[in-house]
């Protein structure tokens, strides 16, 4: 991976279309492969003719990869894809675990100054955690 990685480097000048021949690879190798800019994914094992299909594939543009792993491989990218958009989401618009220690202690029945003197912060600050967090975790009011 280091020689591909060298490969991709910006700035370098000569366009080269790499096909990754390996004994083995998993799911996570291949995409990391992709992303440094391998154009094909080929089995040592595998047979003459589909080593030379992938390399007029690769050299028309395209890219490759064994039958099976392109099943496995798009079902893995999707994985990826959801896993990362869940938690692009929940970091978005879920509360921050500060957050989570204000509503946690406002639940234990704090109030405001006591929060604030516990985790060293300022009242208002307290306040503005609250309100950030009445749309976040589905409550209108403070009692709620």
């Amino acid at each position: 991976m280091k020689s591909l990685r060298d490969l991709s480097l910006p700035g370098n000048s000569t366009p080269v279309r790499v096909i990754l021949l390996t004994a083995a690879a998993e799911k996570k190798q291949i995409v990391e492969a992709v992303q440094l800019g391998a154009r094909g994914v080929v089995l040592k094992d595998s047979a003459t003719q589909l080593l030379l299909k992938a390399i007029q594939t690769v050299m028309a543009g395209e890219c490759w990869a064994g039958r099976e792993s392109v099943s496995n491989l798009v079902r893995y990218l999707r994985t990826l894809i959801h896993s990362a958009h869940d938690q692009a989401t929940r970091k978005k618009f879920g509360p921050t675990p500060r957050e989570l220690e204000i509503v946690s202690a406002v639940v234990a029945g704090y109030s405001n100054k006591e929060i604030a003197d516990h985790f060293k912060i300022a009242a208002h600050t307290v306040k503005h955690h609250l309100s950030t967090n009445v749309g976040k975790i589905g409550v209108s009011t403070r009692l709620d």
